[in-house]
C-alpha cells in the first residue's frame, strides 16, 4: 500500500512539473503573437507613410515618371500583402499553439487531479487498514491475556480442591478483599482513562496499562 501511494504521489509531481512548463511555453506562445501582432501594425506604418510620400512627389514630379512611381506603388503594395499575409499565418500558427497548449493543460490539470483523489483515497484506506490491525492485535492480546487468567484460576481452583493451598481466610474476608480490589481497579482504570483524554500522545504507551486494568 505504502509503495503505491508513493508512486502515485511521484506521478502526482511529474504532472504537476509538466503543468507548469506547458504554463511557461503559452507563455512564450502569447508572447510571439503579440510580437508578430506588433510588426505587422509598424510594416503597415511604414508603408502608410511611404504611400503618402510618394504621393506628395508626384505632384512635384514630371509626367514621365508617373510609370516609376505607379510601379513603386504596387510594389509597395505587393509588399505589405506579403507581409499581411505573413503575419496572418504567423499569428494563425501562435494561436493554434497556444489552443494546443491549453488543451494539455486542461488534460494535465484533470489527470493530476485524478491522481490526487487516488492518492487521498489510499491514504484513507491505509488508515482504515492499519486502525483494523491494531485493533485486532489488542483484541489477540486481550483473549491472551484472559487465556493466561483463566489459566492461573484453574490452578489455584486445583490446589484448593486438591490440598495443595490452604484458605486461610473465610470467604466473608475473600468476597471483601475481592471487593476492594475491584473498586482499586476501578480507580486506576479511570485514572489512566482521565489521563489519555488530557493527553491523547499518551494512548500509545499506556494502552497496555488499559488492556490490562480492563480485564
Amino acid at each position: 500500500m505504502r509503495k503505491e501511494i508513493n508512486r502515485m504521489e511521484h506521478k502526482h509531481g511529474e504532472l504537476k512539473r509538466r503543468q507548469e512548463k506547458l504554463i511557461q511555453e503559452m507563455e512564450k506562445a502569447i508572447y510571439k503573437r503579440q510580437l508578430i501582432q506588433t510588426k505587422a501594425l509598424s510594416a503597415a506604418a511604414r508603408n502608410e507613410g511611404g504611400s503618402s510620400s510618394s504621393s506628395a512627389s508626384l505632384k512635384g514630379r514630371a509626367a514621365k515618371k508617373d510609370e516609376m512611381t505607379k510601379a513603386g506603388l504596387k510594389k509597395a503594395c505587393a509588399a505589405l500583402k506579403k507581409s499581411i499575409r505573413e503575419t496572418e499565418s504567423g499569428g494563425a500558427e501562435a494561436d493554434a499553439r497556444i489552443e494546443r497548449l491549453e488543451d494539455d493543460g486542461v488534460c494535465a490539470a484533470t489527470e493530476a487531479d485524478r491522481f490526487s483523489a487516488e492518492i487521498e483515497r489510499l491514504r484513507v484506506e491505509e488508515s482504515t487498514l492499519r486502525a483494523e490491525r491494531d485493533a485486532k492485535a489488542r483484541e489477540r492480546e486481550v483473549l491472551q491475556l484472559e487465556a493466561a487468567k483463566s489459566a492461573r484460576m484453574r490452578k489455584r481452583f486445583e490446589d484448593v480442591v486438591e490440598g495443595r493451598h490452604r484458605v486461610l481466610a473465610s470467604d466473608e474476608d475473600v468476597v471483601a478483599d475481592l471487593e476492594k480490589a475491584r473498586r482499586r481497579r476501578e480507580k486506576l482504570l479511570s485514572a489512566v482513562e482521565d489521563a489519555c483524554e488530557a493527553a491523547p500522545h499518551l494512548w500509545p504507551s499506556l494502552e497496555r496499562a488499559l488492556t490490562l486494568l480492563s480485564i
